[in-house]
């Protein structure tokens, strides 16, 4: 027998606020046109918004336990609970203008990718590329945790 429960909002068992959802591996979400996707390798496992350039910060992150500065515009950030394998999936924004004519000058991608560890670089665009300190980098991975 299928069952199916309709509610507004989940609380803890004293009503005082927030609750914890626990999922299974093979637990799906539908939208509604008879497609399902896996929810848990659906969302992101890992992502961090940092500056390269100056006194490396983060401004935000999930699953970030540290970033090493590896020299000009090559960075290791390293994961708090690590990926299951190399195979995750990384998507990325580097940028920062290298000029004064409001052109996103820099470039940059995944160098390495590890279980622990995603080592990424950025350059300048243009004849004459160099490694470069971006402005704004963000980074994400999906895939399965350890």
């Amino acid at each position: 027998m299928t069952s199916q429960l309709n509610v507004d909002t989940i609380v803890d068992k004293a009503g005082s606020g927030g609750s914890n959802v626990k999922m299974a591996n093979t637990s799906t979400y539908g939208d509604g046109s008879n497609k399902s996707q896996n929810m848990v390798a659906a969302i992101s496992k890992f992502w961090l918004n940092f500056s390269m350039a100056g006194t490396t910060a983060r401004s935000d992150s999930l699953n970030n336990s540290s970033i090493v500065d590896e020299g000009t515009g090559d960075f290791s950030l390293h994961f708090t609970n690590n990926f299951n394998y190399e195979g995750y999936c990384t998507t990325h924004c580097v940028g920062g203008h290298d000029t004064t004519d409001g052109h996103w000058d820099y470039a940059g991608g995944t160098y390495n990718q590890g279980a622990s560890t995603l080592r990424v670089k950025a350059h300048t665009q243009g004849s004459s590329i160099s490694a470069r300190d971006a402005i704004g980098t963000n980074w994400s991975a999906k895939g399965d945790l350890a």
